[in-house]
């Protein structure tokens, strides 16, 4: 009976070659190669349960069979699929600035899934809020060694600019960019580095690129802001103001989503730039009824206030910063100040563009993109069984009428490669064609590799 069902495999007649191998080992039930190829026609139709469960049977039998591999594999998989919520509970707690439990629920997750490289970018991303880019560059680079990422690229050329190594920033970007020509972050990463080197055709170049780029895996608040600040920017390389009123659409999009006074400052900022003083100092009022000790804010509100000709509302914000900071060369620079200002002198001041202040950046996909890009990083890591799964995931989460065609034609392709996965296990090399079709599925998904 098994004899037959080689044959049957050879002629691909599957259905008929799992009868006879199960029919095998109904008879003699010590045959676990019987079983194991039962096991692997299971894997040919996508039946991930059944494979599994007559692995298991031969795991009983015989602990070091070689499908041992195969069933570690299913398990890991498994095991990473259910910590996804907690990356989204950690990517929630960073939103919230609570950074600490951030940092223990993407450690949670590393202890159940070592491989997670997204685990690692958010833990670059708390390290570089809290100003430690070394640590930050760590991270990364583990990020980068586990899936080789363009995403991941584009966060190293963050930090590497942020530790001073600008020719590492750019070679960075421009990895990612290699990768996917249509990452916005490290367009953006370019164009902000361009900008305060002063170079503003390259930088005006590269804000274009940010506002051509469409992914639809960028949350709306990725979108708002990488929009807002390409709008400054074309405004300030370009000395077009008309940027600056297309800008005021996504602040504004931004503090409906949320009341924080960084959206507000930057409304105020744009408001000064246009020379609407009177609007100015109400978006810097805003700001500082979210935060009343905000030093930026207070030095702009008070620029804003001389340039209107309150001079005595001026000095009583200068005062007020003289209260909250007690730093001595702070305090010279306060005084001097109003020692103009009382006599009638022009500061000259200006606020610095909201350009040379940019929070720190990080991407925040929906759970549909983590599947995604854990569906590619098993198939270019030779995988398809993890890759199968991770696909059959993203089928339960999104409505896929336009392309479940390519859907199904992939779910058979990676079929039969876990199929062949399982005859060559440490030999196996993943089909190309099947890789690019993949890459394909996930450009139509709006995923970013």
């Amino acid at each position: 009976f098994e004899i037959l069902g080689d044959i049957s495999v050879k002629y691909g007649r599957y259905e008929e070659a799992l009868k006879y191998y199960l029919k095998s080992y109904k008879i003699n039930s010590k045959n676990l190669n019987a079983l194991f190829k039962a096991g692997k026609v299971y894997l040919l139709f996508g039946d991930i349960d059944k494979a599994y469960d007559t692995f298991n049977k031969i795991l009983k039998e015989n602990q070091n069979h070689e499908c041992k591999k195969i069933v570690e594999c299913m398990e890991k998989v498994v095991d990473a699929i259910n910590s996804y919520e907690d990356l989204n509970n950690g990517l929630t707690m960073i939103k919230k600035k609570d950074y600490i439990s951030a940092l223990k629920i993407f450690n949670k997750v590393l202890q159940i899934d070592e491989n997670s490289d997204i685990s690692y970018y958010y833990k670059s991303v708390i390290a570089e809020i809290f100003e430690e880019y070394k640590k930050a560059l760590e991270y990364i680079d583990k990020s980068i060694s586990i899936f080789n990422r363009s995403l991941y690229y584009a966060k190293k050329g963050d930090i590497l600019y942020k530790l001073g190594d600008e020719g590492g920033a750019i070679e960075a970007y421009n990895k990612a960019i290699r990768l996917n020509p249509q990452n916005p972050y490290a367009y953006f990463g370019l164009a902000i580095l361009y900008y305060r080197k002063g170079e503003l055709e390259k930088s005006s170049n590269f804000f274009d690129k940010v506002l051509e780029t469409y992914l639809e895996e960028l949350s709306e608040e990725d979108i708002s802001a990488l929009n807002l600040y390409s709008l400054i920017g074309k405004a300030e390389t370009t000395g077009i103001s008309r940027y600056y009123y297309e800008a005021m659409k996504y602040v504004d999009n931004l503090i409906n989503m949320e009341n924080s006074s960084r959206w507000w400052y930057v409304k105020g900022y744009i408001y000064y730039k246009l020379g609407n003083y009177k609007d100015a100092y109400e978006s810097f009022i805003n700001a500082l009824r979210v935060n009343p000790k905000d030093i930026d804010t207070l030095k702009s509100l008070a620029i804003v206030l001389e340039k209107s000709g309150k001079i005595d509302e001026a000095i009583t914000t200068y005062t007020k910063i003289l209260k909250i900071v007690n730093s001595l060369q702070f305090t010279c620079e306060i005084d001097n100040i109003l020692e103009k200002l009382r006599n009638g002198k022009p500061t000259n001041l200006e606020i610095q563009s909201v350009l040379f202040d940019i929070p720190v950046m990080y991407h925040k996909p929906n759970i549909t993109c983590f599947y995604a890009s854990n569906l590619w990083k098993y198939m270019a890591n030779n995988n398809p069984i993890g890759a199968y799964i991770y696909l059959s995931f993203i089928e339960s989460y999104i409505s896929l009428d336009e392309i479940s065609q390519m859907v199904n034609d992939i779910k058979s392709k990676l079929s039969f490669e876990m199929y062949r996965y399982c005859e060559l296990l440490d030999d196996y090399k993943s089909d190309e064609s099947v890789l690019m079709q993949i890459k394909e599925l996930l450009q139509k998904l709006g995923c970013m590799l």
